[in-house]
């Protein structure tokens, strides 16, 4: 099993603590909110996107009821309390012109898709030109997301790094 450390094992201990706290406490303010964000809400990595109506359901709930936590309204929603945090933050809403864009790419991806039914319903078995072109695009996009996934493994383990630690040396006065 474990033994106890020794005294000087403790000290040295200590020492690399309250060396991470001062250099926390010389951290600039934005890195110091950000820690807090982190600690409050955990890391913001939204699972599914929310439509317009919902992200104003939102708004007018927080409206109606200015005293519900923001923690409450993601498990309403059941998203990350970070996303709702950013939903409540943000103040953009989107012009006339914009809207109508909105719902004319709607409908032409719901044109889009009811081709693609009628299309193969016409021939289930038979593998046709628009059924390969799916399937390779669908391998592209999953080649893409682990690349997308391995490149953020690698900045998260990079992040994880100090770029300084502090040895034995640095602490013996």
């Amino acid at each position: 099993m474990f033994s106890k450390l020794s005294s000087s094992e403790e000290a040295y201990r200590r020492k690399i603590m309250e060396a991470e706290k001062e250099q926390d406490k010389k951290a600039p303010m934005w890195v110091k909110r950000d820690q807090s964000l982190r600690k409050r809400y955990g890391n913001w990595n939204p699972t599914r996107k929310l439509s317009r109506q919902q992200v104003q359901d939102i708004r007018d709930l927080k409206q109606q009821m200015p005293s519900i936590k923001t923690i409450q309204i993601a498990d309403i929603f059941q998203i990350n309390p970070e996303s709702i945090r950013r939903i409540l933050k943000s103040k953009w809403t989107p012009t006339e012109k914009e809207l109508k864009e909105i719902e004319e790419r709607a409908v032409r991806r719901k044109a889009k898709r009811q081709e693609k039914a009628a299309v193969e319903a016409q021939s289930p078995d038979e593998p046709t030109v628009v059924k390969v072109k799916g399937l390779i695009a669908q391998r592209q996009r999953e080649q893409r997301k682990l690349i997308e996934r391995k490149q953020k493994h690698t900045e998260k383990r990079r992040e994880r790094r100090k770029s300084y630690t502090t040895s034995v040396g640095d602490l013996i006065d």
